[in-house]
């Protein structure tokens, strides 16, 4: 469902990055690297055009090509990625040893006796 801006046909920073699904710094970036026109409203405001939204996405490297890619990877190759990446993590605790067992429960019961505590 697409709207538009609360200026018609024309998108804030925020809006810009909410409808592409990127963060603000990225739009920003975009607009900086001038992948993306943006217009000068004011002394200070800055609006983005609809029409130039899916321009950025073309030409940016995460675009809608590697998008589409991620999403199309069938479950042999998920399975695949998979397998490299538990093939790399034996790999490693060979070469650097036995890793550090996980902390996470030693703090959470840390937490929970502080809680206890202050209560």
């Amino acid at each position: 469902m697409e709207r538009e801006g609360e200026l018609g046909p024309f998108y804030t920073i925020q809006e810009a990055a909410k409808l592409l699904r990127v963060s603000e710094g990225t739009v920003w970036r975009w607009v900086r690297d001038q992948k993306l026109p943006a217009y000068r409203v004011g002394d200070r405001a800055i609006r983005i055009k609809k029409e130039d939204l899916p321009s950025v996405i073309k030409k940016t490297d995460m675009g809608a090509r590697t998008m589409e890619r991620a999403i199309t990877l069938d479950k042999d190759q998920q399975l695949a990625v998979l397998a490299e990446a538990r093939k790399l993590q034996t790999e490693m605790a060979s070469r650097l040893g036995k890793p550090l067992p996980s902390s996470a429960e030693e703090i959470r019961a840390l937490r929970e006796e502080r809680a206890r505590r202050a209560s």
